[in-house]
């Protein structure tokens, strides 16, 4: 350093030239360039500079030429830029990765006539450059005695010592002219305040960038450089290893390849390392406490400084203060001695300290200007007022404010401002912000122009930081995972739905008790993936009495034989429970992401009721489908359970885990079978599930085999072991990790499996819990501890002590496992298998919603989640309309965010405006005003799509309850996903009348079969009989007008009859038709087909069943209101239950008085049945009970095409003056069944093989 600090003192330390000669004199033989195998001392690159620099004079290369480098890193290229140095010209690095055309346009622009080359490029090289421009080769050189042609310019201050393109406004790159005055003193700088004389300083920016320059000038100051490869700064692991194996003192990095590098796991064991500098962007806290939390002994340097003030123009070295700063972003600390810095209003007047303005630096690192650009040059480089004194600065563009002690903050830059509807924005500051928040490692933020509307608007893409937002699926997360905005989960569940109710339902059985019990509705409704926890707080008495409840069922009856009725009963379980408040059907068992892509198959031999054989089990239906032959057990009563789960339903939407998540579905249904066995008296046993080919394939894999026996099952092979662990809610406990014994809760550590170990859409759940419940297996219980998981969690969430909870974290067999996993094997040791859940209290109106309000997580991401959370933090017009979440951001060479290329994407991958096209008619304009009142949108177009303007499925229910309650429709919810325009809607309502009442049943291969049904005129009990009759037939049912919203009942039996004749009239114009009709529709079938003969129509036939009403011993008809006649209330009981109310029920219904009552008393009977739609029907059923006292249609005209079936117990019917006839010509069968069992199985099927008998004697 003495002779650098003499030189220092000296005018020639005015120039790069002399800093070398100091350098080569202070200490020749020491290291200069170490490169790979190679290493060239002082004295020895001084020799190649010099006998470069000779053969470039002899050349012709005069003193102020330009000369191109085009050379990879490495010793060449150094001794290169040394030749053309002490040749007196200046170099222009062309990095050898840039594109040809922007190689050209540096080489045409900046008129080079000499470029430096290697062998291997000089042919691409000369393809780029006019015939005027002299190529030549790394280590050309020729002897120039005396060192006379350094001497002669080595003090030339004012010389170009270099030029660098850097991006312009107009897109063109702008040559900046850096002297030598200008980088000799940033060099003396670093010489003298960051002991640049004894670096090792790792060579790895791109040649052609201004921060490159002091990595690749170190020599100037004495240090050694250490070249790295091409392309190693993209290559964070490999920089960490360079560190390491090279010794490396001194690096630098923006932020971007920080935040990559400090998460190297060898980079952090460095010891090597006395100075890191980090430039090029913002510093934020974050950043720079991982930095220093990584390399402890390095000082950290923030620099800053455009390319026009020579790398470096101010700079702050961070202290443990400045990161635990309440500022979110470093300062970029104080002018490098010699720079001054001016900060200036729109008037270029200086401004009041603390007020931000714009930069401008002036002192001797200003350059020279733009090379061949004197207009853009005049823009940027000018002279400022400075006490009276004109002072020549460069104008950056940045905005800075500085603080009382002298420090600057960076505050984004003048042409990062937009206006967002008439604000101005800060798009660096809208950065920031995002970046504060936990689950993100780095932001871009940029303004677009949507193409839409022509509007500026700001878009961020983020890089989620995995150790606190991990996603589904992790590295292979599908764009689902990351935005709820494509909706494509729900598509995936709705086209399970379409997939099963599409299979022809001709060849089933159906079974007993296809509504359901009071208690499975209830059942089903009350086990939710309870999001929110309502119920107040928890002790642990609360928790260990909870845990202890899990436990295997017992029988609820003594055992008998199993027969149809208790199968029945039990897959009904396993069956869709629907609301109007959902879009999709509740089930009573979990089903990793509701897609429930497991089949059940029921292997049976000697049960009554049910063929011997292997059957598929059809819950939409409740109906089975034989697929094999009798098992060879031949014990009667053998019963066995087979569960197969579809890989292609979970591969929709997951790309890992799907064996996992199949088995622990496998194992939630076997939690509920436990409970539906016991019910009947049954134990489950469990087998080693086989690959049977007749149910499983490579898609289809068979995760459990179940048995059902009336004797108690053997111990569990791996028995559960159940942890807790209490979050900070819970009033009488320690947070940290329990186990549950005989005792109650055992602390076993203070750590708990955290917020951030929880998928990031589930971590505001996690926040609002009490406790989390981690089941564990060993690890060699494999694929059968995957199902004793599920089951035992499916037997928490039947739970009656009001808590709920949601899964949130397991581990894999085929590596990988979510964080939560890992998290609890670091906790508890080993290496077991793990099942995790949080819980917390619920409310009793929680466990009775039969609402979405719990799964409204299907309609946000952590796109969605991290905009709303910006809602909070951001004013409205400073939240990015567009938040994409991205593996990684695209950066430039320079290694900073490449904003063109995401301003290019945001602008090409949004579609322009579609048409606008308005309503054409008074329907479609009534649902767009209902839709824009529901999106609270303002939506012009009748062709726009519900989901690209914002509409996510709580969206979807509301909008088409919404239009079926005031536009007078019956739509599913479903409709908006697969018709998700005004129009396209507008068209289904339309469909949807005037024959909105004929409902198809069943497909079959005839003419049409039309059916009504009893009292209450909803259909839905009339599917058995419409499977039977199928074989024959096309199956509707005319729903009785009044149970679609905004409909109400016809008054008189005539007008329904007159109404309905009309509806066959333009559904069915010439086709010959057989009508039916169940309880109170066999007299309106009857009616119609008076009215059907009068208009010289045939009717084929004329089915009839159950004709009477139902005889209540005891009970007579009451003049006035119908909800204090007993049997009415009996027969409305009847409409919903299906049977006749016991003793039980009876008193309570005598307790009714008024509508209400009943409906109150039936929310008990029936829960989550629609509210809305029982009082329709309840209404439908009290008009038509009325029309029991009109006349009796005329039949004379249609005995001869009845055929009529009577219940046992039954009342006489409009047809007892017939029935003598009816009975002599074989068209009248008294059917040994009550009222309500005739229309199931086996009854509806031996009535249909009746119909069969007599046709063929009719032939």
């Amino acid at each position: 350093m003495a002779q650098l600090t003499s030189v220092a003192a000296s005018g020639d330390a005015a120039t790069l030239s002399a800093l070398l000669r100091a350098a080569v004199e202070e200490n020749p033989r020491k290291a200069a360039v170490i490169d790979g195998d190679t290493t060239v001392t002082f004295a020895d690159l001084w020799t190649h500079a010099h006998a470069q620099a000779a053969h470039l004079t002899n050349s012709g290369v005069r003193p102020g030429d330009a000369v191109g480098l085009f050379l990879e890193p490495g010793a060449e290229l150094i001794s290169a830029v040394w030749g053309v140095l002490l040749a007196g010209a200046a170099y222009v690095p062309l990095a050898v990765d840039y594109p040809a055309e922007r190689i050209r346009y540096m080489i045409n622009h900046s008129k080079l006539e000499s470029i430096i080359t290697d062998e291997r490029s000089g042919a691409f090289v000369r393809q780029l450059t006019p015939d005027t421009v002299r190529v030549h080769q790394a280590g050309d050189h020729a002897e120039s005695p005396a060192n006379r042609t350094a001497d002669q310019h080595i003090s030339n201050p004012a010389g170009p010592a270099y030029v660098i393109f850097t991006s312009g406004s107009t897109g063109k790159p702008k040559g900046v002219v850096v002297p030598h005055r200008a980088i000799s003193h940033q060099m003396r700088w670093l010489a003298r305040e960051m002991a640049l004389s004894s670096s090792r300083m790792l060579l790895k920016t791109p040649t052609s960038f201004d921060a490159a320059q002091w990595e690749l000038l170190a020599n100037a100051a004495g240090g050694t450089i250490i070249v790295g490869p091409v392309g190693i700064h993209r290559d964070p692991a490999r920089i960490a290893q360079f560190v390491h194996s090279q010794r490396v003192t001194h690096l630098q990095c923006v932020p971007t390849l920080w935040r990559a590098l400090v998460r190297e796991p060898s980079f952090t064991t460095n010891d090597t390392l006395t100075h890191v500098f980090s430039g090029g962007e913002a510093l934020t806290t974050t950043d720079a406490r991982e930095i220093m939390d990584a390399v402890p002994r390095a000082a950290l340097i923030n620099l800053y400084g455009p390319t026009e003030t020579t790398i470096n123009a101010t700079f702050h070295r961070v202290s443990a203060d400045d990161v635990d700063d309440v500022q979110t972003v470093i300062t970029i600390g104080q002018p490098v001695p010699g720079c001054t810095i001016h900060i200036l209003d729109d008037a270029r007047r200086p401004v009041a300290t603390g007020d931000v303005g714009e930069l401008a630096i002036g002192g001797p690192q200003v350059a020279s200007g733009y090379k061949n650009d004197p207009e853009r040059t005049a823009e940027r480089f000018m002279h400022v007022d400075v006490d009276g004194v004109p002072a020549r600065v460069y104008v950056t563009g940045d905005l800075v404010s500085q603080h009382p002690n002298g420090d600057l903050h960076f505050h984004g830059r003048v042409d990062d401002q937009v206006k967002i509807n008439g604000h101005r924005v800060e798009t660096e500051e809208v950065r920031l912000a995002i970046e504060q928040h936990h689950w993100v490692r780095s932001a871009a933020v940029v303004p677009w122009t949507d193409p839409r509307d022509g509007l500026a608007r700001l878009a961020a893409f983020v890089e989620l930081d995995p150790e606190e937002a991990a996603v589904m699926d992790a590295d292979r997360a599908g764009q689902h995972h990351r935005s709820k905005k494509g909706h494509e989960q729900v598509r995936a569940q709705l086209a399970a739905l379409k997939r099963d109710s599409a299979r022809s339902p001709s060849d089933e059985t159906a079974l007993p008790n296809a509504d359901g019990t009071p208690e499975q509705w209830k059942t089903a409704f009350a086990r939710k993936t309870y999001r929110f926890y309502d119920g107040g707080d928890l002790t642990k008495d609360d928790i260990t009495a909870f845990i202890s409840d899990a436990r295997q069922p017992e029988p609820a009856v003594p055992p008998a034989p199993m027969n149809v009725e208790r199968i029945g009963h039990v897959l009904r379980w396993f069956g869709p429970f629907s609301s109007s408040e959902r879009l999709l059907p509740k089930y009573a068992y979990a089903s990793p992401g509701a897609l429930n892509a497991t089949t059940i198959y029921l292997e049976v031999a000697g049960v009554d009721g049910i063929d011997d054989g292997l059957h598929e089990y059809r819950p939409d239906t409740h109906a089975l489908q034989q697929v094999g032959t009798a098992p060879a057990e031949t014990a009667s009563g053998f019963v066995r359970v087979h569960l197969v789960g579809d890989r292609d339903a979970i591969e929709a939407v997951y790309a890992t885990n799907v064996d996992e998540v199949l088995h622990f579905e496998a194992g939630h249904i076997a939690g509920l079978l436990d409970h539906a066995s016991a019910e009947v008296g049954y134990f489950t046993h469990h087998r080693t599930p086989a690959q049977d080919p007749r149910i499983s394939d490579t898609h289809r894999v068979c995760t459990a085999v179940i048995d059902l026996h009336t004797d108690r099952p053997a111990p569990d092979d791996f028995p559960v072991r159940t942890m807790v662990q209490l979050h900070s809610n819970v009033t009488d406990g320690r947070a940290g990790t329990y186990y549950v014994g005989p005792n109650g809760l055992e602390r076993v550590s203070a750590d708990v499996i955290e917020r951030r170990h929880v998928i990031a859409i589930n971590q505001e759940t996690y926040d609002r819990s009490s406790f989390g419940v981690a089941m564990s297996v060993p690890a060699g219980a494999r694929w059968r501890g995957f199902v004793e998981l599920g089951r035992t969690l499916q037997r928490l969430q039947m739970n009656s002590s009001n808590i709920g909870l949601m899964s949130a974290g397991y581990s894999s067999l085929t590596g990988r496992d979510l964080p939560s996993a890992v998290r609890y094997r670091s906790i508890v040791g080993g290496d077991p298998l793990m099942y995790f859940a949080v819980a917390g209290a619920v409310s009793d109106e929680q466990i009775e919603s039969v609402g979405m309000r719990e799964d409204s997580v299907h309609t946000r991401g952590p796109e969605e989640i991290l905009r709303d959370d910006l809602r909070k933090t951001l004013p409205y017009y400073m939240v990015p309309s567009r938040v994409t979440v991205t593996d990684s951001i695209p950066v430039s060479n320079s290694g900073k965010h490449d904003r063109s290329a995401l301003i290019t994407t945001m602008e090409t991958t949004v579609a322009p405006a579609a048409e606008r096209v308005p309503p054409a008619n008074d329907v479609e304009g009534r649902i767009l005003t209902l839709w824009n009142e529901v999106l609270r949108a303002e939506q012009q177009s009748v062709t726009a799509d519900f989901f690209d303007v914002g509409g996510n499925s709580l969206d979807a229910v509301q909008l088409i309850n919404r239009i079926n309650r005031e536009l007078g429709g019956a739509l599913p919810v479903q409709t908006v996903f697969e018709q998700p325009t005004v129009r396209a809607l507008a068209a289904a309502l339309s469909a949807d009348s005037p024959t909105s009442r004929l409902v198809k049943l069943a497909d079959g291969p005839g003419q049409p079969c039309i059916i009504w049904p009893g009292l209450g005129g909803y259909p839905m009990n009339l599917r058995t009989l419409a499977n039977h009759l199928s074989s024959e037939f096309t199956v509707y049912a005319v729903q009785t007008h009044g149970l679609n919203v905004g409909e109400i009942p016809y008054p008189t039996l005539q007008e329904m009859v007159d109404r309905d004749v009309a509806l066959l009239r333009i559904a069915f114009p010439d086709q010959e038709l057989t009508l039916a009709g169940y309880s109170f529709g066999a007299r309106v079938a009857t009616s119609v087909a008076a009215g059907l003969q009068r208009e010289e129509r045939t009717v084929c036939r004329l089915i009839l069943v159950a004709p009477g009403s139902p005889f209540v011993p005891g009970l007579q008809v009451t003049p006035g209101d119908r909800f204090t006649d007993p049997y009415f209330l009996r027969m409305a009981y009847s409409v919903f239950l299906g049977r006749l109310p016991n003793a039980d029920a009876s008193a309570r219904l005598d307790t009714v008085t008024d509508e209400g009552d009943f409906l109150t008393e039936l929310k008990a009977w029936r829960p989550g049945l629609d509210t809305e739609l029982a009082t329709r029907i309840l209404r439908v059923a009290s008009t038509t009970f009325q029309f029991r006292a009109a006349p009796a249609p005329d039949v004379a005209g249609l005995l001869d095409s009845m055929e009529v079936f009577t219940a046992s117990g039954d009342s006489p019917s409009f047809l007892r003056a017939a029935e003598t006839t009816l009975e002599d010509a074989g068209r009248l069968c008294h059917v040994p069944v009550d009222h309500y069992t005739i229309l199931r199985d086996p009854t509806a099927a031996t009535i249909v093989e009746l119909l069969g008998e007599r046709q063929l004697q009719e032939g």
